[in-house]
């Protein structure tokens, strides 16, 4: 997201070095880390072990490969002291998103037109060639926060971690440490001022091998302030040359050097806006707030990238000091390109949550949000009106009432809690399908979605994003309200309703175990726990026996029912688990 090619025309200014091994660890000596970057870092580290293999990779998969990294890291003697995670990104990387965004769905097309209709198994080449799991990132911070060892030094920020990696590498003692590593990809770390004994580690240069004296840690180590020095004459930073480099992609680190000695862009107009971009004074500050304040700390790692994203624009929004509409960047989903987008499903609770959002802000302006997703063969910004507060207030009465029956009868089940939430996100998927007017897959088919089985078809790829979305969209729902009810600044036209709502989804499960693979001891046993309720559920919705060989297709009317049998059908739509309290 930064200067273009700065990391290439920097490759040459790394030292090689040992940062440690298990024999010799290294003595004071602490890292600060790049959450996302770890997250895509070990993500790819799975698909290349895999890469000549099949199976599938959990979240849960990467979450336990994460904390090995870091175990790791700490065997080598470095000490942990923050993995930092993103909070908002700005507007001005608006283009930059939609970018990459557009850019996976180009992958996905080209897999698509690649394999055909069958989805073969994916190999470790394959899921490499593919956009990264929807929510990654939201699952490593999820499980760091549920970690003994790395909970205190997980960070959620209110922005970019680039800054608030640079703020924390300031904030650390110097007499306490003698080197200070930052681990990130993102070469722009290069160019903020930081001091002799910080240095940047990238991920990609990371090597980890097995020697006589334990295993050992060899990098690629880019000393910025030691880069800087060695200029003639010296610099205390690398803004200046780097100014010059994001003017022209093809400079050199020397050529912009040389540059610099002829005439120093202090007194271009433009540098002064350039040198605003990589000052921390802002982080810094907020940085040791976070660091003192413990609940704000729990309040910030509570929510997902994203939501703490639309929060922090919306109250920009209601204290008058942008104009516009909120921007939601949904995650990109692996689903069927030639469909319509997965996010389908789950559009009136996101709405309702939007609508709460901003109905219950002080803003005396009409607000509303434009949700970024696919949309056919490109990324486009969908606008949603936001809804008053009296149909917001309904919805959530609606979505309140839902759970609550659900779960009261599903309490007379001998099913597990989390299997009750797999069956309340599934049973919200199908009538969304039926609602935008599509055929229900089979019984079998929703068993394997619900059971997190790897899907081998296009439509059975595209119900479990549309399953994931369904999730998604009442995570989403907990953290805004959780935000609305804490916030003393908002109006809330329905306390009582927004509380019990809070309280209902407390136990929504964590990703990692929602989409974690369900183990039977035989498919005897997973058809006895599973099979019969889905169909139930598949029948009240407006299934028939016929729709088990039907394919994705547009959803045929059915034959008017009998006013008793329309009344059964409904209660049942209701709640998935009625079947089950009839027995």
């Amino acid at each position: 997201m930064g200067i273009q090619r700065f990391g290439a025309h920097m490759r040459g200014h790394a030292v090689k070095s040992v940062l440690g091994s298990t024999e010799s660890p290294a003595t004071k000596s602490v890292a600060i880390i790049d959450g996302p970057g770890l997250a895509h870092h070990i993500y790819y580290k799975l698909c290349h072990k895999h890469i000549a293999t099949t199976g599938t990779i959990t979240y849960a998969d990467c979450a336990d490969a994460v904390v090995r990294w870091l175990d790791d890291l700490r065997s080598i003697g470095c000490k942990v002291e923050a993995i930092i995670f993103d909070g908002a990104l700005p507007q001005s990387k608006k283009d930059v998103r939609i970018g990459r965004l557009q850019s996976y769905v180009a992958r996905l097309q080209t897999y698509k037109q690649h394999i055909g209709s069958g989805v073969p198994r994916l190999s470790g080449e394959a899921r490499r060639n593919l956009p990264p799991p929807a929510f990654l990132v939201f699952t490593i911070v999820e499980e760091l926060l549920q970690s003994a060892e790395y909970a205190d030094s997980t960070f959620v920020v209110q922005g970019e971690a680039d800054p608030y990696c640079v703020a924390a590498a300031q904030s650390v003692p110097t007499e306490d440490f003698d080197s200070i590593v930052i681990f990130s990809d993102d070469a722009d770390l290069l160019v903020y001022r930081l001091d002799e004994n910080v240095s940047v580690v990238t991920f990609r240069d990371l090597s980890e091998s097995a020697a006589d004296n334990g295993v050992v840690w060899t990098c690629e180590q880019y000393w910025p302030a030691k880069i800087a020095q060695r200029a003639s004459p010296p610099l205390i930073d690398l803004i200046k040359p780097a100014y010059y480099m994001a003017q022209d992609p093809h400079l050199t680190l020397d050529h912009a050097l040389r540059k610099v000695a002829a005439k120093d862009p202090a007194d271009q107009d433009e540098f002064s806006q350039f040198l605003a971009t990589f000052q921390t004074t802002e982080e810094t500050k907020l940085w040791d707030a976070i660091k003192k304040d413990a609940n704000l700390k729990a309040m910030l790692a509570a929510r997902d990238s994203r939501v703490s994203e639309l929060i922090y624009e919306a109250e920009v929004l209601a204290s008058g000091e942008q104009v516009g509409a909120l921007r939601m960047y949904l995650p990109f989903q692996l689903d069927d390109p030639a469909r319509k987008s997965a996010w389908a499903v789950g559009s009136d609770v996101r709405i309702a949550a939007y609508s709460l959002l901003l109905t219950s802000s002080n803003s005396e302006s009409e607000l509303s949000t434009q949700e970024y997703r696919r949309s056919g063969a490109r990324i486009a910004a969908t606008m949603i009106e936001t809804w008053s507060s009296e149909a917001t207030n309904v919805q959530l009465q609606t979505l309140s009432s839902h759970i609550e029956k659900t779960m009261a009868q599903t309490a007379k089940s001998q099913h597990r809690p989390l299997d009750h939430w797999r069956y309340l996100v599934m049973h919200q998927t199908l009538s969304d399908i039926v609602t935008d007017g599509y055929a229900l897959p089979t019984t079998d088919e929703v068993l394997q979605v619900v059971t997190n089985k790897e899907p081998r078809k296009w439509h059975l790829i595209h119900l479990e994003a549309q399953y994931q979305a369904a999730y998604y969209s009442l995570r989403m729902m907990k953290q805004i309200l959780a935000y609305v009810k804490r916030s003393s600044t908002h109006k809330m036209a329905d306390e009582e309703l927004i509380a019990r709502l809070v309280e209902q989804l407390r136990d929504l499960p964590r990703i990692a175990t929602l989409f974690a693979n369900n183990q039977f001891s035989d498919r005897q046993e997973e058809q006895k726990a599973w099979h019969d309720p889905l169909g139930h559920m598949l029948m009240a919705l407006g299934g028939s026996q016929e729709d088990e060989n039907q394919g994705p297709k547009k959803r045929r009317k059915k034959s008017k029912k009998s006013p008793q049998e329309d009344k059964q059908a409904n209660s049942l739509a209701k709640n998935p688990f009625a079947m089950l309290a009839e027995d």
